[in-house]
């Protein structure tokens, strides 16, 4: 890669896998955000897993080909992997590869569609936030929480990082261990635990099912490292992305039946960007939307010992 520090606007990230549909619909809102044309895309297409997969596989990397043509963005670069990486080894070294050449980044993945202020807000707090150290990540989706409607700021603070749509910097990046050394540490402390999941009670059981190998997340070691460091992610009070994978495409992602809200990307966005508080309401019904109750860990704990889905 050539040396781009000096340029302004952040790269995006875009992790695309077999899934040509969900890639052109993300392509293409990508391109209608105001700064598309002054933004590199980067493009990781990990390997197909399964045989099924190589054909659908092909067409995305032909509609990424098509798109280095367009002349939509700033610059289109594609790397593909041969061998199928999976997502959190993808995402690792992907992510890692680019923040050291360019020291910061826009992530999103084949199953997010963005609104065309997505890009214009993403670098904005990237650069307001860069210096400060409560700050570890930026997120670009937020639920319609109950406590936001008589919120009074246009961005807000919360525990957990967001997976879907994200940006973040070097120093932060780089700050994370990936093979979480001091586990055992949490695991026997109650205090260092229920700080953790302040974002979300699901929090340390993901993590125990990662150390496990039960699971294989990148997510989840990236909200940890947050959380260790007492730091927060920036959220926007309206969302400027919505998640178009809930249909059983995606490697970690079920069919869930819902239909998407599409409205909820419509209308003008502006953001007044300030340094902002944490808010008790708002983290409160922030955690509510990963709530897990007794009877869904006893069902996960029931199908997992008699292997049911």
């Amino acid at each position: 890669m050539e040396n781009v520090a000096q340029r302004q606007y952040a790269p995006i990230i875009l992790f695309v896998y077999a899934r040509p549909d969900h890639t052109k619909k993300a392509l293409n809102a990508l391109a209608e955000n105001d700064l598309a044309k002054d933004s590199d895309l980067i493009v990781f297409c990990d390997g197909p897993k399964k045989e099924s997969a190589v054909e659908k596989n092909k067409q995305v990397i032909e509609l990424i080909t098509k798109e280095q043509g367009l002349e939509r963005f700033r610059s289109v670069t594609l790397h593909i992997s041969e061998k199928n990486k999976g997502l959190a080894r993808s995402i690792i070294t992907g992510v890692g590869a680019v923040m050291a050449e360019y020291g910061r980044c826009i992530v999103i993945e084949d199953d997010v569609i963005t609104h065309p202020y997505f890009l214009a807000y993403m670098n904005r707090c990237l650069e307001h936030f860069e210096k400060d150290r409560t700050v570890f990540s930026i997120a670009g989706f937020t639920y319609p929480l109950k406590a936001l409607k008589k919120y009074p700021h246009d961005i807000y603070l919360s525990y957990r990082s967001c997976s879907q749509a994200w940006g973040c910097w070097r120093d932060r990046w780089d700050s994370i261990d990936w093979e979480v050394k001091d586990f055992d540490a949490l695991k026997r402390s109650l205090k260092k635990r229920r700080r953790f999941n302040r974002g979300g009670n699901d929090l340390y059981r993901m993590l125990r099912h990662q150390m496990r190998g039960e699971r294989d997340s990148w997510a989840i070691r990236f909200c940890y490292a947050q959380s260790k460091q007492d730091m927060y992610a920036v959220y926007p009070r309206e969302t400027l992305t919505l998640n178009i994978g809930e249909d059983g495409s995606g490697t970690h992602c079920q069919d869930t039946g819902k239909q998407v809200d599409y409205a909820r990307l419509e209308g003008e966005r502006s953001v007044i960007l300030k340094d902002v508080h944490p808010d008790k309401r708002v983290l409160r019904d922030f955690k509510a939307q990963y709530r897990v109750s007794f009877g869904e860990a006893v069902d996960w704990l029931w199908r997992k010992a008699f292997g049911r889905k």
